[in-house]
């Protein structure tokens, strides 16, 4: 961004702009979708775009500030590289990465420091995020969020979303909303792109001004311990090309004692199949009915492949794309693991655990009693919501949760991180709406805010826990935009209500909409259909005038309303539409002896006679011009 830069400190888990008079500097790797893995007291390298040279950089986290000591300096490719040593004493999690380069530059939640190289690996899979998509009536996001917030409750180590993040590429607004969103996971986040994620760009667009400016690289490595991730990009087309398979036998071949994981989005199989399979790349002729469509149609990409995980004896596969689980055990070895969309349209929405152990094994979990090796077995999403609401200040945030019990998640409590407003003293923050969950509440200075951690007894219905530094007292504002259709019939046309409801202080908490006319009354609830909209649908009504008020409340309980009144068109009576065929017929009924009748000579359109006319005045133009030219001069 020419002229400025934007701190982005992060909780691990909340994107956090701060505005700094920056310079054009900014962090390629590590990277958010990227971070890297460190032990305390262990070097790393860092590239930065854009700049000469640095003076400075610390580690940052809630209530933590980590200078490192910057060990060397080169350029490599136009490009800066910093040689940074942890601190001995950094205390394990995930931190942001800072640096001095003539104004502040940040990269968020991209060192993952750990207290020891871990025994097993534990990964939340989520793929096919398709930001900002509706599904049903819900907008992707709000499943998003949802998973974000389960997952931070859960006892994972990293998140890895495997594609289609956006859906369209070029979709600016999306890719924003996918960092935000994505930055709130408390944990590493691991991502690749898929194809939509490619969607409307091409090759320099998607890694300069898209994708690779929002998200990260399209393929990349990191080591984490005993374990080797590696991210592949399978395009638009479906399939790694082959100098990016020779990349991955180069870091394959390089780090052959590690247990591998490799992330894509195409998955080699295809869909819907779970089963144990045994073969060799040597023979992918026989193997060529359990591909997906997209390597079928490339078989010497997919034979190359599985002999880089024939050879160096991957783990584990992890793909999206289909929308569906599937599982394929290929020699008793290497799991190839698909898993539903966590947000887009398919059966249901959900996510898998997959837990790497440092001898190769491979775990799946899912739904309590499903077998994930014979059937579909992602936990649940649909019908769960845990959301935060932020007040536009940040002197409040509001937690709202409902737990589907077909879900399948045994959560004992729920792990929420807020960002709020520092400007106020700690103390001045208090807890309202259903306290009885709160188990506890720390807040700690981060960068210009703070950052808090609620604890809440995970809730068996719907539940909201707003902290805030004051009580809130002012109504939401409502509006009553328009309807459609404007006319309706009554007794046969649905109507559909589009309302604007915002709110200055907690947030807007829901919008019902209420109608009645004379024996007639009811209610429906609005969806959120964006930032501050909402729609909702009437059914067909018999009424010829209908009273409609659409009413907001907040989540402090103060409500707000607007009214409507919607005049309806009244069908014909039954007897009229008898009536009406019945004189039809009496004046068709034609004479015992008809005459023929000539062939009906079909009317010119009026557009069609306006032609005629036109070239007729002009032939009579041409007709008078040439007629002077001829005639006797004299006359």
């Amino acid at each position: 961004m020419k002229g400025r830069t934007l701190l982005i400190l992060l909780l691990p888990l909340l994107a956090l702009p701060l505005a700094f008079s920056a310079p054009e500097a900014r962090v390629v790797d590590p990277r958010y979708s990227v971070p890297v893995a460190v032990l305390p007291g262990q070097a790393f390298n860092a590239t930065l775009a854009g700049a000469e040279s640095v003076a400075g950089a610390w580690l940052l986290a809630p209530g933590v500030n980590a200078s490192l000591r910057v060990a060397g300096t080169w350029l490599r490719e136009g490009k800066l590289v910093v040689q940074l040593e942890t601190p001995k004493g950094a205390k394990p999690g995930l931190y942001d990465l800072c640096f001095s380069a003539g104004g502040v530059v940040c990269e968020p939640r991209s060192v993952w420091v750990l207290e020891r190289e871990p025994e097993r690996l534990t990964v939340a899979h989520l793929t096919d995020i398709h930001v900002e998509v509706v599904v049903d009536g819900v907008r992707s996001t709000l499943y998003f969020e949802t998973a974000v917030n389960l997952v931070n409750s859960l006892p994972v180590d990293a998140v890895v979303f495997t594609g289609d993040n956006v859906d369209i590429g070029s979709d600016i607004d999306s890719l924003k909303k996918f960092r935000s969103l994505a930055n709130r996971v408390a944990k590493p986040t691991f991502v690749i792109p898929g194809n939509h994620d490619h969607a409307q760009t091409d090759e320099k667009s998607f890694s300069e001004l898209y994708y690779g400016a929002y998200v990260g690289p399209a393929y990349w490595y990191r080591v984490v311990g005993p374990f080797l991730l590696v991210g592949l990009d399978t395009g638009y087309a479906g399939y790694v090309d082959s100098n990016q398979l020779k990349w991955l036998e180069s870091v394959l071949a390089a780090h052959r004692g590690k247990v591998k994981v490799l992330l894509m989005h195409h998955p080699l199989f295809r869909a819907n199949l779970f089963r144990e399979i045994n073969g060799s790349w040597r023979e992918i002729d026989k193997l060529q009915p359990y591909l997906y469509a997209s390597w079928a149609d490339r078989i010497d990409e997919a034979r190359e492949l599985l002999r880089l995980i024939e050879e160096y004896g991957v783990a584990a596969v992890l793909a999206g794309h289909v929308h569906t689980d599937g599982l394929v055990v290929y020699n008793g070895r290497t799991w190839f693991v698909t898993t539903v969309t966590a947000c887009g349209s398919g059966d249901y929405r959900g996510f898998k655990l997959v837990e790497i152990g440092r001898d190769g094994s491979v775990k799946v979990v899912g739904l309590p009693g499903r077998n994930p090796l014979r059937e579909q077995s992602s936990f649940v999403l649909d019908g769960s919501l845990v959301r935060v609401v932020e007040s536009p200040d940040r002197r409040a945030s509001t937690v709202v949760a409902q737990l589907s019990p077909n879900l399948g998640l045994e959560l004992p409590e729920l792990t929420i991180h807020l960002l709020l407003n520092a400007t106020q003293p700690a103390g001045s923050y208090r807890v309202y709406g259903n306290s009885t969950l709160v188990k506890s509440l720390e807040i700690l200075p981060y960068g210009g805010l703070y950052a808090a951690k609620l604890a809440l007894t995970a809730p068996k219905g719907a539940a909201t826990v707003t902290v805030a530094a004051y009580e809130d007292r002012e109504p939401p504002t409502v509006s009553l935009l328009m309807y459609t259709p404007r006319k309706p019939v009554a007794g046969r046309d649905s109507v559909t209500l589009y309302i604007k409801a915002e709110d200055g202080g907690w947030g807007v908490r829901g919008v019902r909409v209420e109608y009645a006319a004379d024996t007639l009354k009811g209610a429906v609830e609005a969806r959120e259909t964006g930032p501050g909209s909402y729609r909702a649908e009437l059914p067909p009504l018999n009424a010829s005038k209908l009273r409609v008020t659409a009413v907001a409340v907040d989540f402090a309980g103060n409500a707000a309303s607007d009214t409507v009144e919607i005049e309806y068109a009244q069908p014909p009576k039954p007897q009229e539409q008898q009536a009406q065929p019945s004189q039809q017929q009496q004046q068709q009924q034609p004479s015992q002896q008809p005459a023929p009748q000539a062939p009906a000579q079909p009317q010119p359109l009026p557009a069609q006679v306006i032609a005629v006319a036109a070239v007729a005045v002009a032939v009579a133009i041409v007709a008078a011009v040439l007629l002077r030219r001829r005639a006797p001069k004299g006359r």
